[in-house]
């Protein structure tokens, strides 16, 4: 098979242009990555992700669905499990209680953000998009990334930032 030297020189630009670009997102990207510019030194860091949580309940809400032409309404409860990375095991009973109220407690001053995030998800579907089991695992998915994404803002520590593991809905009724 005969090769062109055009295509040649193709392939070798393309081979740089990755590499460039491989260089660059390490350049950039390596102090989060644990890649450090001094040779010997790399170390890959690992954060293990919570595997127990908090169970944060939210306040009832009632918000107006998107439906055009139509008033339709949404009430729903709804709970978030929060992400507490020094549990090893999961408490119970008072323990339990008493992790849910530092963890209210911790939280307070974050609440009107997650309660405004949550009323601008709801309030922007239409009963169609919420009535499936498939929107409801949607719903549940852009509930966790956006309140996830808004809680990383409002971090100062990265370390004492709240994640949100999963979301449950105790009620959802569509009137």
């Amino acid at each position: 098979m005969k090769l062109s030297k055009g295509k040649i020189i193709l392939m070798v630009l393309g081979l740089l242009l990755g590499a460039g670009a491989a260089l660059g997102a390490t350049l950039v990207f390596g102090e989060s990555l644990g890649i450090t510019s001094k040779p010997g030194e790399t170390k890959i860091k690992y954060i293990e992700k919570p595997k127990f949580g908090i169970m944060m309940p939210m306040r009832e809400r009632i918000v107006n669905l998107a439906d055009p032409g139509v008033m339709r309404y949404l009430k729903v409860s709804l709970v978030l499990e929060m992400a507490d990375a020094k549990l090893k095991e999961l408490p119970k009973g008072e323990v339990y209680k008493k992790k849910q109220e530092e963890l209210k407690k911790d939280m307070s001053a974050t609440s009107p953000m997650i309660d405004d995030e949550l009323t601008a998800i709801l309030t922007g579907k239409s009963s169609a998009e919420l009535m499936s089991p498939d929107g409801k695992t949607k719903l549940r998915d852009e509930i966790k990334s956006r309140v996830n994404k808004a809680l990383e803002k409002m971090a100062h520590d990265p370390a004492e930032r709240q994640e949100v593991l999963s979301v449950y809905f105790s009620d959802f009724i569509i009137q």
